[in-house]
């Protein structure tokens, strides 16, 4: 006998328990079969009403509502029972009203130029905004970024834009470039409230207004990777604005300096609480100078037309200064500078009485401040410097020319000018001027001189006023006896 073949019906769920029709609308009651729990339901298929199906928790709500329905079907009064668009939409004009974003006063008025946003700018906008959001996730998704939810792409939007509100608001960085000048250039300017020296006033007046240059237009609150990649494209494209390489882009010394100076100033920002953390910090690094930083110095047939072309009537003035500078290891600043009362006095010459056991000149002194109490040196004390021969006879010559008095000057004080001394170098050199070349020299030169006898190992570090490590690093050049003694007898017998 054959086994009967297994039913393919589904096993039934529900079971129809009782049905009842009114007019349009039936009511049905129906059981889960395993469960055993009841569902009551109504149904009615006309064409514009809604909601078609609609579920109760029991047969007596079942009924009623099939029989408003049904009434309303009938007399065309659907109102009282709206479908569920309808519905929802009463429900979101209710939430609307609580936000009181349609009143008058609302802030949200002035998004359309309107005294008053009506629920058509809420729907506009809304259906704006979820196209928006469509695109912007098709686009992550493209990027292989999670997709924005609702929420996270209006909090994002909201961040963003208050976050450049806040750029926009904050004051510019020109604005603490300028604070920081007036603080270096003030008598509080230096370390432990020093006044600076003028060369490093001057070099922070220049740094500072590159920087400007760079990113003064940005705001305070502007990204810190923005303006970190400003500065380094800045000192990229720096350019020598004067001298022999001018137009020729910065070295590798240069561009450090720069990239020193705005970590300087960003650590000055973090410092006075305007920036949390100092962008800058990775660029001294980054522009590191590789190999020797051993300064350049002269050799002593380019001193020699330096000399040549000052002795000349209209440069002449300069020769007293240039004798200091380059046979006393003198920074240019402690004899002169562009202000006019930033000049060498001849009453620091100590009247010319204190000879030189080393060099066979004499001895003068170099004071931090001069008499006013401004600073004049970088050094942190007083040093009595040791001014050559052939510095000596170079003041005296010019005296003599002068003024024809050939008696060392004991009072009044070094003259100096600026234009006079770029004619001078423009010249002999054509603009060739490394940087404190005469004082490099000098100090190389001195230190080597086997004329120069004496039993202070520290002698020219206490003259010149610089550290051993600094003469390790920058001085210590190998210089032959022969180039000592064509420098240091650089003299107006040469010349006249």
């Amino acid at each position: 006998m054959k086994a009967k073949p297994k039913s393919t019906k589904a096993p039934q769920t529900f079971s129809q328990i009782r049905r009842a029709v009114i007019g349009a609308v039936r009511v049905i009651e129906m059981e889960d079969v395993r469960t055993k729990r009841r569902y009551f339901r109504t149904e009615c298929r006309r064409k514009n009403v809604t909601p078609k199906t609609k579920s109760f928790n029991n047969w007596k709500e079942a009924m009623q509502f099939a029989t408003k329905q049904n009434l309303a079907v009938e007399t065309g009064q659907i109102k009282e029972t709206d479908d569920e668009t309808i519905f929802k939409l009463k429900q979101l004009g209710e939430k609307i009203n609580v936000s009181n974003i349609l009143k008058e006063d609302s802030p949200y008025r002035f998004m359309f130029g309107k005294k008053k946003t009506t629920l058509e700018d809420v729907f506009d906008v809304g259906i704006q905004t979820l196209k928006s959001i469509g695109k912007i996730n098709k686009k992550r998704e493209e990027a292989g970024l999670q997709s924005f939810s609702i929420q996270w792409a209006m909090n994002d939007f909201e961040n963003y834009e208050s976050l450049k509100s806040k750029v926009a608001k904050a004051p510019k960085i020109k604005e603490m470039t300028r604070q920081l000048l007036a603080k270096k250039l003030s008598r509080t300017g230096g370390k432990g409230n020093r006044e600076l020296e003028p060369k490093s006033k001057r070099e922070w007046k220049y740094t500072l207004e590159r920087i400007d240059r760079w990113i003064g237009d940005c705001s305070m609150e502007e990204e810190k990777k923005i303006l970190k990649i400003r500065v380094i494209n800045g000192i990229n494209s720096g350019a020598n604005e004067s001298g022999k390489d001018k137009g020729k882009f910065w070295g590798a010394i240069t561009k450090n300096r720069f990239a020193s100076k705005a970590n300087e100033f960003g650590n000055w920002m973090v410092n006075e609480e305007y920036w949390e953390t100092n962008p800058f910090k990775p660029l001294p690094k980054e522009f590191s100078v590789l190999g020797s930083t051993r300064a350049v110095t002269f050799t002593a047939e380019e001193v020699e037309r330096l000399f040549s072309v000052a002795v000349k009537k209209q440069n002449r003035r300069l020769i007293p200064y240039m004798a200091f500078i380059f046979f006393s290891g003198a920074r240019p600043y402690e004899i002169a500078g562009d202000k006019k009362e930033r000049r060498f006095d001849y009453d620091d010459m100590m009247k010319w009485e204190q000879p030189s056991s080393v060099t066979g000149g004499v001895l003068f002194e170099v004071c931090v401040f001069d008499k006013t109490g401004k600073r004049k040196s970088k050094g942190a004390r007083d040093r009595f410097a040791d001014l050559a021969p052939a510095g000596v006879e170079w003041i005296k010559w010019y005296h003599k020319e002068e003024f024809g008095n050939e008696q060392l000057p004991t009072g009044g004080k070094v003259d100096y000018s600026r234009r006079v001394f770029a004619r001078i170098k423009k010249e002999a050199l054509d603009y060739y001027w490394p940087p404190d070349a005469p004082r490099h020299t000098f100090t190389s030169l001195a230190h080597r001189n086997e004329k120069f006898k004496t039993n202070n190992a520290n002698y020219w570090l206490e003259k010149c006023g610089h550290s051993h490590a600094v003469f390790s690093k920058r001085y210590d050049a190998p210089k032959t006896q022969d180039e000592c003694e064509k420098y240091f007898n650089i003299t107006p017998t040469l010349f006249v």
